[in-house]
């Protein structure tokens, strides 16, 4: 007897990363395409619990604007909600999203929800500044070692999730100005053990894991994380000067690291 497939559970979206005047993609079922468009209002009523966001399509009248769902959008804003029990990879705590995400006195026209990283670290530091624990870590290269220090909460307090976050977001910063085949970490083993397994293959961070032995130049070698007991089992900080061309004619490579939105 064959037995019935189940069927595929629909899609629940997480709509509060979306405000008012945010751009957006939205699909056009007329056009049978994806056209830019702006959010006029996100509604949170039961009887638009389907299609809760009205949008603006740029260029046409409002008579024209019409109310969407997330499977009709893109946008930086919209989010899937995680399956309960599941955690989903490079997904931000609440206590990460309470004290990191700090709007920015002069909004950014072209990403409303902007939120950038130097306003968060420093909301971040001014949190911890009576916090004793640190983190620390060394990521090693091939010709140096790059190292920092990050002030932490307990591992009992209740934003202890926004410590391991933010430690994410740094040395994944790190790993990108300078490059790392190794990365060490020291401190509390609650965060250490959390950033670990965000550097690991299926964690937050698996794209520099995997990439990282090619940019290094060894691409047999995989990317390590070791943690150390104590500060002075850490590699120390060495720093190579880089003699840079001067030739400027032909071709140029701009490189992003893209940690400009902590987010």
């Amino acid at each position: 007897k064959a037995k019935a497939k189940a069927k595929a559970k629909a899609k629940e979206y997480d709509y509060s990363g979306l405000e008012k005047g945010m751009k957006c993609s939205a699909f056009s079922e007329a056009e049978g395409k994806f056209f830019p468009a702006e959010i006029v209002v996100v509604s949170t009523g039961k009887g638009k619990a389907s299609t809760p966001v009205k949008i603006h399509w740029v260029g046409y009248t409002n008579a024209s604007d019409e109310w969407v769902g997330g499977d009709a959008m893109k946008c930086k804003g919209l989010k899937l909600k995680k399956t309960e029990g599941a955690s989903a990879p490079g997904g931000m705590p609440a206590a990460a999203r309470r004290l990191l995400l700090v709007k920015p006195k002069v909004e950014a026209p072209l990403d409303t929800g902007f939120r950038p990283l130097v306003l968060g670290k420093r909301a971040y530091l001014e949190a911890t500044k009576e916090c004793t624990d640190k983190l620390e870590w060394a990521l090693v290269r091939t010709d140096g070692c790059g190292t920092y220090s990050l002030p932490v909460f307990d591992a009992k307090h209740k934003d202890v999730r926004a410590s391991s976050y933010l430690a994410g977001v740094l040395i994944q910063e790190m790993i990108w100005q300078r490059s790392a085949s190794e990365l060490f970490l020291c401190g509390p083993k609650r965060i250490c053990e959390a950033v670990k397994k965000a550097y690991s293959k299926g964690g937050a961070y698996e794209f520099e894991v995997l990439s990282m032995p090619n940019v290094c130049g060894h691409a047999d070698k995989a990317f390590v994380v070791t943690i150390v007991e104590k500060p002075e089992d850490l590699p120390k900080a060495k720093d190579t000067p880089q003699v840079c061309g001067k030739d400027a004619s032909g071709c140029r490579l701009a490189f992003d690291l893209g940690k400009s939105d902590i987010k």
